[in-house]
């Protein structure tokens, strides 16, 4: 075995600078302390490996720690790491050190190990955020945010379906307050509702259920009854089981309702979908249409239709825009 050559000059890492760093910056920053003491004796190849060692041992244990579940206990990991260090220096070069400090070398202080330490706890902080900040432009689309929630809405989603669909899920207690993840994108014809679980839950017969359900409801009130899908996903929002496909069907007239003739021309009202009971109508606006005039002739207000129907500027509609309106009590009656 090589040893260190002493002299007057050569500052060597301890055994406890290079756990101090292992403990800040992972097994990188005590690899880094290691490769410097292969350096300062001579060695610097047996640096270069030590490096690697490090840096394939730290990724290592990023990715094992990504996929443990959530209830393994999360002081374990660091505490592993640093019982590998601890023996990894006492069989590379604790022998070496103490001989060293026999021979009158000197060791360094603690400011580098914890420098060193910070530095690659940085750097490695600064890596994983990456892709959390690029994701939700590049992967998730782009993000809204309803009472809490976060909704991401896909490039074919157009802003007044994503806050029609957020609105709607703030109604209905989807987003309530607690931090949840939901997305919407379209392939085809039909629109997919995706929703972030956990892994427990997405077999679990209630909320399939509660997804076929949820499909409906949102086929019902948000896309004019266009096909909807629920999708349960991981936490990156990739799709694990698709519970509920709700197909397109023709919607049924109501004449109690029609505000013209009965055909899909700008002006028609008619029921969301063939459910004659259904809460909502659809509009279609015509020339010369307001909010105000069409909030006065369904019996509601303005604010609320913006509301429904994700209208951020009540003065800003155009002829054929649908239009999801409430049916006023006199309208309920009849049915």
């Amino acid at each position: 075995m090589d040893t260190i050559a002493p002299t007057s000059d050569t500052r060597l890492f301890s055994k406890m600078h290079v756990l101090v760093a292992t403990f800040l910056g992972a097994p990188l920053a005590g690899s880094i302390l290691m490769a410097l003491n292969y350096k300062r004796s001579g060695r610097p190849r047996h640096g270069i490996t030590a490096l690697v060692i490090g840096l394939v041992s730290t990724i290592g244990l990023f990715v094992i720690a990504y996929q443990l579940p959530d209830s393994f206990p999360n002081l374990l990991i660091p505490c592993l790491s640093l019982a590998a260090v601890h023996l990894w220096y006492q069989k590379a070069q604790q022998a070496e050190f103490e001989a060293h400090i026999n021979a009158g070398g000197q060791k360094s202080s603690l400011a580098p190990p914890i420098g060193t330490g910070v530095l690659c706890l940085a750097g490695i902080v600064g890596v994983m955020l990456v892709p959390e900040l690029l994701a939700p432009g590049m992967e998730f689309g782009r993000k809204q945010m309803f009472n809490g929630g976060e909704l991401y809405c896909a490039d074919d989603i157009t802003d007044q379906q994503a806050a029609a669909l957020g609105n709607y899920l703030v109604e209905i207690g989807f987003f309530d307050g607690h931090p949840k993840s939901a997305q919407i994108r379209k392939e085809g014809d039909c629109y997919q509702f995706r929703i972030a679980m956990q892994s427990g839950w997405r077999n679990n017969i209630l909320y399939i259920e509660a997804g076929v359900q949820m499909a409906r409801n949102i086929s019902d009130n948000v896309f004019f009854g266009d096909p909807v899908e629920t999708h349960y996903c991981n936490e990156m929002l990739e799709t694990l089981n698709t519970v509920a496909a709700y197909p397109r069907r023709e919607a049924t007239y109501d004449p109690s309702v029609i505000i013209d003739a009965p055909s899909r021309q700008p002006g028609v009202g008619r029921p969301a979908r063939g459910n004659t009971q259904s809460q909502y109508i659809i509009y279609v606006v015509r020339s010369k249409d307001t909010l105000s005039s069409i909030a006065k002739r369904h019996g509601s207000s303005v604010s609320i239709i913006q509301r429904l129907n994700g209208i951020p500027d009540a003065d800003k509609i155009s002829v054929g825009m649908r239009l999801r309106i409430p049916r006023n009590t006199e309208q309920r009656s009849r049915d």
